[in-house]
């Protein structure tokens, strides 16, 4: 009976070695993969709208020596971010 509850206990510590040693690297690729998703335009799933807000876009109207300039500001979303 001891040897089953040493073996369990073991099984248990590689358990959670294993997954504090690769949450790190595995939650980066996560995030790099739904970035790409996001980016490149053959991808038709775009799966950080459904986890982000709306940014805010701006627009601001200068005038400058050459003329006027016209500038777009995009701020991220207010709240927790991904």
């Amino acid at each position: 009976m001891t040897s089953l509850k040493f073996k369990h206990f073991l099984l248990l510590a590689v358990l959670i070695t294993a997954f504090f040693t690769l949450y790190k690297p595995l939650s980066t690729s996560a995030k790099v993969l739904l970035f790409v998703s996001q980016e490149f335009p053959q991808i038709p799933l775009k799966p950080l709208i459904w986890v982000t807000g709306k940014p805010d876009h701006r627009q601001f109207e200068i005038e400058g020596g050459g003329g006027k300039i016209i500038a777009d500001i995009v701020f991220p979303a207010a709240g927790s971010h991904f």
